[in-house]
């Protein structure tokens, strides 16, 4: 390192710490801590002026200053402590306490803060003797005493560290698209793809003078391997590469999964990436987690993009690869996002895209790059080449082949593929069953032309007797609503619509079999078997109007029929429970491989979507399967809603057995609530999860079924159920359209009862502003006492809804207001340590002393949960124990004896 790189080393630091001097000099009267320590940055800075001006002046000592500025000595620990107290003071900043008011709680725990002054101790100490002792002597001490401040630190970091990377990451991105990446990955032959790692216009993209590089290309031409290429190079590369330079997120869009189709997912699935290639959970990423565990709601996509632009912005360089933009059921939001990753004035992160040459794709990436890649070149005719070249060689059966032969099918297939990877390798699928020369020969000789060509040719070839199965199969694989295993897609294909799976079932004596049946066309991943169609190409082809009029038009597709014969296929399995000795077993559902209902956890939770996509002209086919599930009667019902409960963790929600309309309304079934009605079913009865018909509706937010309802006249008001009213129960998950459909039909607002006690705490305990300012502003009363919560304002406060709080306190919400789990507002922002809420609702008068609730008080509700800091701001307000709640903790504070009870909200 040059005197220039030493000294402009220390003149960050030293404006970094005049910055924290100033946050500290801000809680200095408040905090001892805070005051020690600004003490000894304020005399480390003496100590770095000094050692600039040296650096600046003398080479000899120069070779001295290198020595500390390594890794790991004492200008490294300063640094880190300085950004660490800058990243948790910095949202109490001197120019933020004028502009809102309120004092700078001290975040960190009394251990935390002793290792910091031992860090700041130590390293003054240390930089002092740079200026005095031989070389040699204060290197090795250095390294001595740097060493074991690292690793008491390290000690202390990790633990905390391993803590929320157990909570935090499983909650962001339960979605692995490592397996996406490592499917694509055993499609890869070596040597292909290099050409575009070689290429000019990659090397612009990796080296940073173009941002944004499209790759696109024809159906299966090998763009996700192609991508996966990609992906590994720029993971080999921010490996190779020092410290946190570099950071890497990758993601496929996947036509055979819904959930991975969407900008949420991929945003989730970036942000978790990120935060596994630092040392601690991002701020930006805590943030997400504390709002959605503390407001019970999760981040809207405006959060998630604003989380990942803010923590992009802090990395030195990103590198984001998509795959399969055009398999993007949201592709408009997702290109709105990445042009905001482009910024004001330019690009913040480095962006590789694949997908097809689709109008509306290419018209706007072309307006952000003039960096596209295509397919359509003689590259990728090599790269088939080597694909043919490398199967020749390493299949079992082809190699066998004669030479000549061998080459003659190099030559075809490499002529024909046209620059469809795709293509070639269905091919040599069909030509390792031909048994003969001559059978290759003729398979030779009538190349398909076309990818449609190819998947009709592959479908006309199934045996005659295996043609249901595959029918079966491709129509499940491609109207299924969410990914299949293996043995769930053997068990759909054995059931025979309309007989117990009891009476009789057709099973394969070997799942493995429908693979073998449907050839190329579907493939199988992972030690899970979950099965998917081999390519996009193959839905397209069988729900297109093209194999309607070809030869293989026994296998075409149309959606309204799949999703009948899936529907009529689920409830027959259900409906085989109905009385059987079997059902024994039916609520043990579980990953046991020796479990032998395969197709249970699918049918319970998805036989009603299938039939909300029946079309009308259909639908008569199915009711009376629908009717007979629904019979509350039967048993197959009550095993159905036993285990349709269990696994949406439901199991106590029935407050009274509902009837068959309480079950379809909250299904969403309105064609069916229809037909109930019209056969003179009660509108107004109550029973089951939510009390009344309405509320089912209400709750789920399914519209069409809440305007059958109300339009058959229905008790808008009718009270019952968990959330006592339908206008609760749409509160409770935020239904907007619902919600105001509700208020123009004359709904109370202020109605009293169930789980929040009235509508208006529902909407603040949920953190929906616009709906709480809409009952208020019709009247709700903001005081009404009822519910969990006891008031609206506590419940706002639990769940850290600090722009709810400010609003109902304007509206006149007494802050002291007893009632309810928590006694009061600032014992419910306590028990959630939301800080701000707490200086707020003090700031309005809110008593420290009020005893009573789940906690005793709102001190104790902030210990409670080691919320320190907000029993800090709560002490400093006068609040305190009495003796006979108290004990005694180890490092001198004192601890009340409660603790919270499970299950607590």
């Amino acid at each position: 390192m040059d005197p220039l790189s030493i000294s402009a080393s220390i003149i960050a630091l030293l404006q970094l710490s005049e910055n924290i001097i100033q946050l500290l000099a801000a809680i200095a009267s408040q905090n001892t801590t805070a005051r020690a320590l600004a003490l000894e940055i304020s005399a480390t800075r003496g100590l770095l002026t000094s050692l600039s001006d040296i650096a600046s002046l003398d080479s000899e000592w120069n070779d001295k200053l290198r020595e500390i500025v390594i890794a790991d000595q004492p200008l490294q620990l300063l640094g880190n402590l300085l950004r660490k107290l800058e990243a948790n003071l910095e949202d109490g900043s001197p120019s933020r306490l004028s502009q809102i008011g309120r004092k700078i709680i001290w975040p960190f725990r009394l251990q935390e803060s002793q290792e910091m002054m031992d860090m700041a101790r130590k390293v003054r100490g240390l930089l002092a003797e740079a200026l005095a002792l031989d070389h040699f002597l204060m290197s090795k001490e250095i390294r001595q005493d740097t060493k074991y401040i690292r690793e008491s630190v390290q000690d202390l970091q990790s633990k905390q560290t391993f803590d929320e990377r157990d909570r935090i990451l499983p909650w962001l991105s339960p979605a692995d698209v490592s397996k996406n990446h490592n499917a694509a990955r055993a499609k890869h032959e070596p040597t292909t793809g290099d050409w575009l790692i070689n290429s000019d216009s990659f090397k612009l993209w990796i080296g940073g003078k173009s941002k944004l590089a499209w790759l696109h290309g024809i159906p299966g031409s090998g763009k996700t391997v192609l991508c996966s290429t990609v992906i590994d190079y720029v993971q080999s590369l921010c490996k190779t590469q020092t410290g946190s330079e570099s950071a890497y997120v990758y993601y496929y869009f996947d036509f055979n999964d819904r959930q991975r189709q969407t900008v949420d997912c991929f945003l989730r699935s970036a942000l978790a990436q990120l935060s596994r290639q630092v040392e601690t959970i991002p701020t930006e990423v805590k943030r997400l987690f504390d709002s959605a565990t503390k407001q019970a709601e999760e981040p809207t996509t405006e959060k998630l993009a604003t989380a990942l632009y803010e923590l992009i912005g802090r990395l030195k360089k990103t590198y984001i690869i998509v795959d399969a933009l055009d398999e993007c059921c949201e592709q408009d939001d997702m290109i709105d996002l990445m042009s905001t990753l482009r910024g004001s004035h330019e690009w913040v992160a480095n962006l590789f895209v694949t997908s097809r040459r689709e109008r509306l794709i290419e018209d706007q990436l072309t307006s952000l790059t003039d960096l596209s890649v295509s397919l359509d070149n003689p590259e990728v005719s090599s790269d088939i080449q080597t694909l043919v070249n490398n199967v020749l060689a390493s299949d079992p059966k082809l190699k066998r082949r004669p030479t000549l032969l061998k080459e003659e099918i190099r030559r075809a297939l490499v002529q024909g593929a046209n620059g469809m990877f795709r293509w070639a390798a269905c091919q040599l699928d069909i030509l390792r069953t031909c048994l003969s020369p001559s059978a290759v020969h003729k398979a030779l000789q009538s190349l398909p032309k076309d990818l449609d060509e190819t998947y009709g040719r592959i479908l006309c070839s199934i045996e005659e007797e295996s043609r249901s199965i595959a029918f079966t199969a491709l129509q499940f694989l491609t109207f299924s609503t969410r990914p299949v295993t293996l043995a769930e897609l053997a068990e759909i294909i054995a059931i025979k619509p309309g007989t117990s799976i009891f009476v009789e079932i057709d099973r394969l004596f070997d799942p493995s079999d429908v693979l073998v049946v449907c050839s190329s066309l579907v493939s199988c991943y992972n030690r899970d078997r979950w099965t998917r169609l081999a390519h996009y190409s193959v839905r397209e082809y069988l729900v297109s109007d093209r194999i309607s009029k070809g030869p293989a038009r026994y296998f075409a597709l149309e959606e309204g029929r799949a999703h009948l014969a899936i529907a009529e296929r689920c409830l027959t399995y259900l409906l085989s429970f109905d009385g059987s000795p079997a059902h024994n077993s039916y609520g043990s559902v579980s990953g046991d491989v020796e479990f032998p209902w395969k197709l249970l956890h699918y049918a319970v939770l998805e036989w009603f979507t299938h039939v909300r996509f029946i079309p009308t002209e259909s639908y008569q086919l199915i009711e009376p399967l629908v009717y007979g599930l629904l019979d509350t009667k039967s048993q197959a019902f009550h095993h159905w809603l036993s285990l349709y409960r269990k696994l949406y963790r439901k199991e106590d929600g029935e407050v009274g057995l509902g009837t068959t309309l309480h079950y379809a309304a909250e299904l969403g079934l309105s064609r069916t609530v229809r037909s109930l009605l019209q056969a003179g079913a009660d509108i107004n009865a109550i029973g089951g999860m939510h009390g009344s018909v309405l509320a089912a509706a209400a709750f789920q937010g399914y519209e069409e079924t809440v305007l059958v309802v109300l339009d058959h006249g229905a008790d808008v008001n009718l009270r019952g159920g968990h959330f006592d009213t339908a206008l609760q129960s749409a509160c409770v998950n935020r239904r907007e359209i619902i919600f105001h459909h509700l208020l123009e039909k004359g709904a109370d607002i202020n109605a009293s009862g169930g789980y929040y006690g009235c509508a208006l705490q529902a909407a603040a305990a949920r953190g929906w502003p616009e709906a709480a300012m809409k009952l208020i502003e019709m009247g709700a009363d903001v005081n009404i006492v009822a519910g969990q919560f006891g008031t609206p304002l506590q419940a706002a406060a639990r769940y850290g809804h600090m722009s709810l709080v400010k609003r109902l306190l304007e509206r006149g919400a007494d802050v002291n207001s007893t009632g309810g789990y928590y006694r009061t507002a600032l014992q419910a922002a306590a028990r959630g340590g939301h800080v701000e809420i707490i200086h707020e609702l003090l700031n309005h008068g809110a008593d420290v002393h009020i005893k009573g609730g789940f906690c005793g008080t709102a001190l104790e509700a902030a210990y409670s949960l080691d919320h320190f800091d907000a029993a800090e701001a709560l002490k400093t307000a006068g609040a305190t124990f009495t003796q006979s709640n108290l004990k005694s903790s180890s490092d001198g504070d004192t601890l009340p004896t409660t603790s919270p009870a499970k299950g607590d909200v």
